[in-house]
């Protein structure tokens, strides 16, 4: 790692036995230097580490599901930023409340809680729903979802669960049921969208979920063009990343569309469902010119849902029809339920993907982390 040098004036100014000291010396150099230099590196080590855990706690606030952990005491230990957003609460607020606190039926859920911490339950293999209790008083309808946290020995020391506020999903089925009328429709609908709801939690892949995903859709509201188009939000674009059905010319996924004089663009902005079925074209191709090679192809009803994550439209899903006046009110209300369950898929789908960058990044910090401290420890022995 590098050379002493000793330099006289003098003439034959050192001896063998100098030469010895000198190494003596020159040793104990080496290894402060070397010392020095794994230092350097496990500091460095140290702030990607860090800054690791910064990203992934960052991912973990803006999950667009809600997380809460509790301890072997059913005590709650931590929470994202969606959960304080559902139930009211400020951090300090929640941390260290018995979960049971939060619910409706607090006796239950805690026998429940503690049965499962004890061993004496386990934990349920599907989601299921309680009624949880907001600050305010109000409740709601939440589908949970839990997983053991265990330590080096497996012992359990806590439970983490996710939680989605499935109120709307709940009034929509709601609206449905008091319609005779769509009584029979809505032993379909409640297959599909539970189907749906397999489908979005059984991959990531979100190639693979679009295609799934509109086959079931067709179920339940007939249609003769679906796509789901990406919002571009820096560049005030979007682009069709999923199309199926009848083709219009010019409207290919994958092409950059501005946002401008589009549903999309409307959608977008109002943070709203549009359904469309006017007959005046004229007025709708005025208000929204990009509507006229859909009209040119044929279309003349037009449903297109905001989907959302982390209070932002990351996409708009269109649902399109040759027939006027195809989609009724209680139809949008349905969509708005099957688009807040791809929504979730694509935002999981995107935060997957930063998430295997992350864990790559770690994974590299921690390794040379390791590195690092074997042979610092070697050194000082």
């Amino acid at each position: 790692i590098g050379i002493l040098h000793l330099q006289s004036l003098k003439p034959r100014a050192y001896s063998d036995q100098d030469v010895k000291l000198a190494e003596r010396v020159g040793s104990q150099i080496a290894s402060s230097i070397a010392n020095a230099h794994l230092f350097a590196e496990s500091r460095r080590a140290e702030e990607a580490r860090r800054e690791s855990e910064e990203k992934f706690r960052k991912l973990f606030n803006e999950a667009p599901v809600g997380y809460y952990q509790f301890d072997s005491n059913g005590h709650i230990i931590q929470v994202n930023r969606r959960i304080l957003d559902m139930l009211g609460y400020a951090p300090e607020e929640i941390l260290g409340k018995p979960l049971w606190e939060l619910f409706d039926e607090k006796e239950v859920v805690r026998q429940s809680v503690l049965a499962k911490l004890n061993g004496t339950k386990p934990l349920s293999d599907k989601a299921f729903e309680r009624h949880f209790r907001r600050k305010d008083g109000t409740t709601f309808m939440g589908l949970i979802e839990e997983h053991f946290l265990k330590d080096k020995e497996g012992k359990v020391i806590g439970i983490l669960s996710t939680l989605i506020d499935i109120t709307e999903r709940k009034q929509a089925e709601a609206a449905i049921q008091r319609s005779e009328k769509e009584a029979k429709r809505l032993a379909q609908v409640n297959e599909t969208i539970a189907e749906i709801g397999r489908i979005v939690s059984s991959t990531l892949d979100i190639d693979k979920v679009y295609g799934d995903f509109a086959e079931e859709v067709s179920k339940i509201l007939p249609f003769d063009r679906i796509a789901i188009n990406m919002i571009l939000k820096e560049r005030d674009a979007y682009i069709p990343t999923y199309v199926a059905g009848k083709e219009v010319i010019g409207y290919r996924p994958g092409n950059i569309e501005p946002l401008g004089g589009s549903i999309t663009g409307e959608v977008t902005r109002t943070r709203s469902s549009k359904l469309i079925q006017e007959d005046d074209r004229d007025a709708i191709a005025n208000r929204f010119p990009a509507l006229l090679s859909f009209y040119r192809a044929g279309f003349q009803s037009f449903l297109s849902i905001p989907l959302i994550s982390n209070y932002q439209v990351i996409a708009v899903l269109h649902i399109f029809s040759t027939k006027p006046k195809a989609y009724t009110e209680t139809d949008v209300k349905l969509a708005e339920n099957v688009g807040a369950q791809i929504a979730g898929a694509i935002a999981n789908a995107k935060m997957y993907e930063e998430m295997k960058k992350m864990v790559e990044h770690m994974q590299n910090a921690f390794l040379q982390l390791s590195t690092s401290s074997a042979q610092i420890r070697s050194a000082s022995e």
